[in-house]
């Protein structure tokens, strides 16, 4: 097996896939129901970071114990063709300053 072995980046990705939706299974529901209609709710071409959609949810008081449940919700509009992923990066507070990839708000109608 080399470092670059297909087998490997395809148990990774498969594994990645799972985690994601083992968080998405334990989510609460009216949490990402809120999550998707705020991300729903921004107008095309309005940029954003998941991040911050938790910290608006927050500030509305609603929460939940796992935010990473945000990442399988984001995946799933962008599959559904409402989001984006742009090519810019900003760093999140979230993750000890590391860069996350900015989302933007596509023309399609919910």
């Amino acid at each position: 097996m080399t470092l670059f072995d297909d087998s490997t980046t395809a148990q990774a990705t498969a594994a990645g896939q799972r985690a994601m939706q083992a968080a998405a299974d334990g989510a609460e529901l009216g949490w990402c129901r809120q999550a998707r209609e705020l991300i729903l709710s921004y107008p095309a071409g309005h940029k954003f970071m998941p991040d911050e959609v938790v910290e608006a949810l927050r500030q509305r008081g609603i929460v939940t114990p796992n935010t990473k449940t945000i990442g399988p919700m984001i995946q799933g509009l962008a599959r559904e063709g409402f989001i984006q992923r742009t090519a810019e990066l900003r760093a999140v507070r979230t993750s000890h300053g590391s860069r996350r990839p900015v989302w933007i708000r596509l023309e399609k109608k919910a």
